[in-house]
């Protein structure tokens, strides 16, 4: 117990003795302090006389009654009325008698405001360097003796009646002595002492609340147009306050800080430290001295503060009933409230109101977890942030949780059930209460403060009794919760069963079934797992946060071994879901996770997968709910069982069909190259037959413009039905038009490597081999393809470099972006490409194997042009080969869309002629064309060099380019993407000799104008050219504009 509520004590009971007892209590339990004394002098006694003794025996007469006059004076003190002495002071000896065993004496002079003089002595057995009581602690007990005892002495309640006898102002103290309001007790002093001051005006000066600001709360006969209510800072109050005496000579200067109109007047103060009050008097006569004013002052204020004190007695009791009653009024309102932040939010908002706390935070207990979570708080300040959603127990909720007991400090740095962090923004005072319910721990309220001794044991009792009722109504809450979500579970369950009786679809029941747990229990996802031999697939899921798909993939090893010990649902942490195949879970908020196994007929058949971003949203009754669940779900899975059975031997007849399907179509296609050797060849014998004919008869002399002319169509037509077999080869060879999806190039990679892992494998071993085959993944988005397509070209590029390492090796694959476009690339330490073969390896049929077909590489680069994107490698003979696929990512090659191209019209008659500019590779094709390009009077440039095009065509003027698409270092594609990143926009044709399995639609979505299929005549070139510059479709092709 401080000094402080000592001293409130002390005020009710009015005793004395009592009152000197405790505060020798306090001071002794200070290590050193031997014991205290009082000597006291009255206006009847000028002589001090010995009050009080305690601790130390002194039998000398001397020390009896100190004569007036003698040691010690009021001049023997320095001006902080404390003065320290060694026991063999020539000053203190004749007081003393024989060896007491003290060191030193602490002497405080007390000099309350109403007269009543005293001195306090304090032994102590300690050196001066290292005294007990520091000047600070020894100032307040000053203080504090000098304000109360002349309330507790019978010398001081006697001078109360020597003052102002007149009638009429004992009948103004009358009429407020009842009061409990103590401000309207000081209006009612400010009035009184103006009158005995003979003063003009008055002014009061004083805070309303404990922590509130210092105000002129009311003022008598100022000028008009004053208002009250201005704010006093507190080092102008206390600069303002009399101490010792009970007046103070106030002057101009530091008046007018308060904001009152000093003037020319004479003001003075008069104090009541005791309640932070001062009145200010102004206009006080010239003539009465401070001697005469303190005078007549002194007894009414003793009487006035005697009535302050009353009334607050009086005011704290009613207080105390309208805070009962607000309390009561919560209980009863905050019994329907069904949220539970609401309700506690509401429950410490009154709590604020019925206890004034600068900080303040209510916790509730989680029984499970062992952990505190913070429902509502008041100003917790940074450092303490991160506590706000869940705390370990700190220390003082220990003790609490612990003892049941509440705690009440003043100062958190001395006292060990509190934690007090040096240097960091804690709290000094705090007030920490338990919530039990039956015995039990539930939570508690802590409320701190920054100063010391801020709570009292008041506030100690109001929090106690709000912790009980806040007890009751949250066990209410609770209990209506509970009825509540058993009512909402039986829901669940009873749709679940309908849908389980009424649907053969098993996803759709699972769907359903997830939905209505994740909306219930509120969680972040929720997702079906079911089991294979390798690994564990997600079938049904639902989700807030995106990190599950179709492709997620769970190591069915560990986690079948998870499931089949555990004996009910298992609780993952943030550890455990670190190490989940999915994307980010824990970046995105999750912090806890359920799973439950399903099981059908004894054997694990899959597992439900919760997720919760909140603390608490897996208790052991919410488990066990969703245990049930799960069997409820694994009935589902048994009933659909034979349906899915079915389905899959359906799928596998399928697929067996298409392999069957597959393999003759191979084995035709073998049949069918001989065949188109046999016509090709005789293509071939023809044209060279008639060219060898003209060249003789040319030589000759012998050949006729007509002869020319029927050589040259028989020519044409020969070349015609040789691309007719061709085409007849590329309808044949090319795949069906495939719906495109963003596809994940990492999950690619896993697919690849489990694909071909038979072979590099289990073939392997079989021959005595070793391959080692790893992927490294970067952080990448999907790109725009058929999944089906580029997972056999990934899968084609690894097959050939295991084939590339036929002693064994290594193959690396791996994922990432380079200059905004996502990359995968196949890495082996084999062979080696030639570099005579290099220029060579994607065409088609060429091979160096004895049994290739030469299409593998062919095939790939076809899928990578389909989609946009560009093949890469680079190889060394002797240390391996690497194959890069670059593509755009999928938001770009599905959102963005180029710009429409202005068409060109054709120039009138006479006009310049529109301007085209050719690129192919193959010089003959390159010259033919713009042959004919001339012939049908265009004027027309080219190059067989896609880089120098790139320079060249965007600053020539150019109304139409025409450009190959399979080209080396830049294809087709490339050039038409590179120019329209210039920002050059004239129309493009794509010529290529593989048209057919081009589709016109996607050469349009990205910009080209259409396509010319090789070999191709003049008409065509020129359907094709004009159709452009007209703005109409090219080849079928949908043509834009510039």
């Amino acid at each position: 117990m401080d000094l402080k509520t000592l001293t409130h004590i002390a005020l009710e009971s009015e005793d004395l003795g009592r009152f000197l007892a405790r505060v020798d209590e306090i001071l002794r339990a200070e290590e050193g302090v031997l014991g205290t004394a009082l000597h006291l002098k009255t206006p009847f006694r000028e002589d001090l006389h010995l009050t009080y003794l305690s601790g130390v025996r002194i039998p000398s007469v001397s020390f009896q009654k100190i004569p007036s006059g003698t040691f010690p004076n009021s001049e023997d003190f320095p001006e902080t009325g404390i003065l320290v002495l060694p026991a063999g002071d020539s000053r203190v000896r004749p007081l003393l008698s024989g060896p007491l065993g003290i060191s030193h004496f602490l002497l405080l002079k007390l000099t309350p405001p109403r007269g009543q003089e005293g001195l306090f002595w304090i032994f102590t057995k300690r050196g001066k360097e290292s005294l007990p009581l520091g000047e600070e602690k020894l100032q307040e007990v000053r203080e504090l003796l000098s304000l109360v005892l002349p309330l507790l002495t019978h010398e001081g309640i006697e001078s109360r009646g020597k003052g102002e006898s007149d009638d009429r102002l004992i009948s103004r103290l009358g009429e407020v002595a009842a009061s409990p309001d103590v401000g309207e007790i000081l209006k009612t002093a400010a009035e009184i002492l103006r009158e005995v001051a003979g003063a003009e005006c008055s002014a009061v000066v004083t805070r309303e609340a404990r922590s509130g600001p210092y105000a002129i709360t009311h003022t008598v006969n100022f000028p008009r147009g004053y208002r009250s209510g201005g704010r006093v800072l507190p080092q102008i109050f206390h600069a303002l306050m009399p101490y010792p005496s009970v007046v103070k000579e106030v002057s101009s200067s530091l008046l007018t800080k308060t904001g009152l109109p000093a003037g020319k007047m004479r003001w003075l103060s008069v104090g009541f430290p005791l309640h932070r009050a001062l009145i200010l008097l102004g206009g006080v006569p010239e003539g009465a001295t401070k001697e005469d004013l303190e005078e007549k002052l002194r007894p009414v204020s003793s009487i006035l503060e005697q009535m302050i004190e009353l009334a607050r007695r009086r005011g704290r009791e009613r207080d105390y009933i309208d805070k009962f009653r607000l309390i009561g009024e919560m209980a009863h309102d905050l019994l329907e409230e069904k949220d539970l932040k609401t309700l506690v939010e509401k429950i410490f908002s009154t709590l604020n109101r019925v206890i004034t706390f600068p900080r303040g935070a209510f916790y509730l207990y989680d029984r499970e977890a062992g952990t505190l979570r913070m429902i509502a708080h008041k100003n917790i300040p940074f450092d303490l942030i991160p506590l706000k959603e869940r705390t370990a127990l700190r220390r003082h909720h220990g003790f609490v949780k612990e003892t049941l007991t509440p705690i009440l400090s003043g100062d958190t740095r001395k006292d060990p059930r509190l934690e007090y962090i040096e240097g960091m923004d804690y709290p000094v005072s705090v007030l920490c209460v338990p919530i039990v319910f039956q015995g039990e721990y539930r939570g508690d309220i802590t409320l701190s403060a920054m100063t010391e001794d801020y709570f009292s044991e008041d506030d100690l009792v109001l929090a106690t009794l709000f912790s009980s009722i806040a007890a009751f109504v949250l066990e209410n809450h609770h209990l209506r919760q509970a009825a509540a979500q058993d009512e909402k579970k039986r829901e669940i369950s009873e749709k679940i069963s309908t849908a389980i009786v009424r649907e053969f679809d098993i996803g759709r029941v699972i769907s359903l079934a997830l939905r209505e747990i994740k909306d219930f229990l509120e969680l972040t996802a929720a997702a079906y797992l079911r089991s294979g031999e390798e690994e564990f697939t997600v079938r049904e899921f639902v989700e807030d946060v995106k990190f599950f798909s179709r492709k997620s993939r769970f190591p069915a090893p560990d986690l079948r071994l998870l499931l089949s010990r555990a004996t009910g649902p298992l609780l993952l942490g943030e550890k455990d879901l670190a190490r989940l195949p999915l994307s980010g879970i824990v970046e995105k908020g999750v912090t806890s996770a359920a799973l439950i196994p399903v099981r059908e007929d004894g054997s694990l058949s899959g597992a439900l997968f919760f997720a919760a971003s909140a603390p608490d949203r897996f208790t052991s009754s919410t488990l066990s709910w969703l245990n049930s669940m799960a069997t409820q779900i694994s009935i589902a899975v048994k009933k659909a069982n034979l349906v899915t059975r079915l389905e899959e031997t359906v799928q596998a007849l399928q697929e067996t069909q298409e392999q069957m399907v597959q393999t003759e179509k191979f084995r035709a296609l073998g049949q069918l190259a001989s065949g188109i050797a046999h016509d090709m060849n005789n293509t071939l014998a023809a044209i060279l037959g008639r060219c060898e004919v003209l060249l003789e008869k040319a030589a000759r002399g012998e050949v006729t413009l007509e002869e020319l002319l029927e050589s040259v169509r028989v020519i044409s037509k020969i070349s015609s039905d040789g691309a007719e077999t061709v085409r007849r080869l590329q309808a044949y060879t090319r795949q069906s038009r495939k719906e495109t999806s963003p596809v994940d190039l990492n999950a690619l990679a896993d697919d690849v490597v489990a694909i071909t892992s038979p072979h590099w494998k289990d073939e392997a071993e079989k021959r005595d081999l070793r391959f080692s085959v790893t992927v490294e993944k970067g952080d990448i988005p999907p790109v725009s393809a058929n999944e089906g397509e580029l997972r056999e070209a990934v899968v084609n590029l690894v097959l050939n470099a295991l084939e590339a390492m036929p002693a064994g090796g290594e193959v690396t694959i791996t994922t990432g972006m380079r200059e905004g476009k996502v990359f995968i690339s196949v890495k082996d330490t084999g062979k080696g490409i030639p570099k005579e073969h290099q220029d060579r390896i994607f065409d088609p049929f060429f091979t160096t194997k004895p049994s290739g077909t030469g299409l593998g590489l062919s095939l790939v680069r076809g899928v990578v042009d389909r989609y946009g994107g560009e093949i890469e490698f680079s190889s060394w003979e002797g240390g391996g080969t690497i194959f890069t696929l670059l593509f755009p990512p999928a938001d770009k090659a599905e959102e963005e869309k180029p710009a429409p191209l202005d068409p060109k019209t054709p120039p009138p008659a006479g006009g310049k002629p529109p301007k085209v500019f050719v690129v192919d590779d193959q010089r003959d094709v390159l010259e033919v064309m713009l042959e004919q390009l001339r012939l049908l009077g265009y004027e027309a440039e080219g190059t067989h060099d896609p880089s120098e095009a790139l320079e060249r065509i965007p600053g020539g003027d150019y109304d139409v380019v025409i450009s190959d698409i399979g080209m080396p270092g830049i294809s087709g594609w490339s050039l038409l993407e590179r120019l329209r990143e210039r920002g050059c926009r004239v129309p493009l044709l794509f010529v290529t000799g593989w048209a057919d399995g081009i589709s016109r639609e996607d050469v349009v979505a990205k910009g080209a104008s259409g396509v010319i299929s090789k070999p191709f005549r003049p008409g065509d070139v020129k359907k094709a050219v004009e159709e452009v510059l007209a703005g109409e479709p090219a080849k079928g092709g949908k043509t834009g504009s510039r």
